[in-house]
């Protein structure tokens, strides 16, 4: 696949799962490209988050782009005035990417390069203790998820999520380590199990789920052309299950469709709730004093799923 096709694919997915914190995910989403390519994706991705932002009438700054560098924030004001503008040459000076965001396979240009921070992708075949990674099935702002296949002391498909290399500050890997707890804590036919949980070689947590073969919800009711009814009676075990983690006092501030997986287990359909990363504990026994606060000024979230008091 070509870069050009790999910065389509990118700019595809970002806008079917975008939420308003997109920091983290523009830069795990660019991260297989490198150089003039790379530059060109991160254009892309801030000239659709500037055009989703100001299309829900959300107030911004071009400083919400200065992770990216003194360039992208231009970028991102001149595009502010000019949404549908046009990705000009990114080959000068005014767009340079900084070194902390220069992907790993990017060639070296000088002896200090090995003193850069670098994003380690994992890949396909990487082993992270018994599990063998095999296919990328989930890209998220705090991490990716695998479809792994664990080697002993059992053999099983799992599903596992590891956080970004190198790219996680203290509030990012304490959200990523209430996530994991939180789903520890569930005990529900219709939440998705945590199996396992450790760090890698370098020092970056990952945890390891059963591994659901699903679709998203809204998918599965339209291919299966589900009547209202069959709709409703399958949302019953979700609320189960959306009850039962509140009666843990874990929120999961993240429910759309996506993140609801529906399988079939002898031929009847079992939903199954995934993705507690943005997860909040209403009680502070329950989980680090760490997670149980949201920054002030951020919004966690997906907008057009969010409820009032959350948006």
């Amino acid at each position: 696949m070509s870069d050009q096709q790999k910065i389509k694919e990118i700019a595809d997915r970002y806008k079917q799962d975008w939420t308003v914190d997109q920091y983290s995910r523009i830069t795990g989403l660019t991260a297989e490209l490198a150089g003039t390519s790379r530059a060109l994706a991160i254009k892309i991705l801030i000239r659709a988050d500037i055009q989703m932002l100001q299309e829900l009438g959300i107030d911004f700054e071009a400083d919400r782009y200065s992770n990216f560098g003194t360039g992208a924030v231009a970028w991102a004001s001149k595009v502010k005035e000019d949404p549908e503008r046009t990705c000009e040459s990114v080959e000068n000076p005014e767009f340079e990417i900084p070194d902390t965001l220069i992907s790993s396979n990017a060639s070296a240009t000088s002896e200090d390069s090995a003193d850069i921070p670098r994003y380690h992708e994992p890949s396909k075949d990487m082993l992270i203790g018994p599990y063998q990674l095999v296919e990328k099935i989930g890209d998220g702002g705090m991490g990716t998820v695998w479809k792994a296949q664990q080697r002993y002391p059992l053999e099983r498909e799992v599903a596992l999520k590891v956080i970004r290399s190198g790219m996680a500050d203290r509030g990012t890997i304490a959200r990523f380590n209430l996530e994991r707890q939180a789903i520890a804590l569930m005990k529900h036919d219709n939440i998705a199990k945590i199996l396992d949980a450790g760090e890698t070689e370098n020092g970056d947590p990952f945890f390891v789920m059963e591994l659901v073969d699903g679709i998203p919800f809204d998918r599965y009711c339209d291919q299966k052309n589900l009547s209202i009814s069959d709709r409703l009676k399958l949302m019953i075990p979700i609320c189960r299950a959306v009850q039962h983690a509140h009666q843990k006092s874990i929120i999961h501030r993240d429910l759309k469709h996506s993140n609801i997986l529906i399988t079939e287990i002898d031929g009847k359909p079992v939903p199954k709730i995934i993705d507690f990363g943005l997860a909040k504990a209403i009680e502070r026994q329950i989980l680090s004093e760490a997670s149980v606060h949201t920054e002030f000024g951020k919004i966690i979230g997906t907008l057009e799923y969010m409820s009032p008091e959350q948006a």
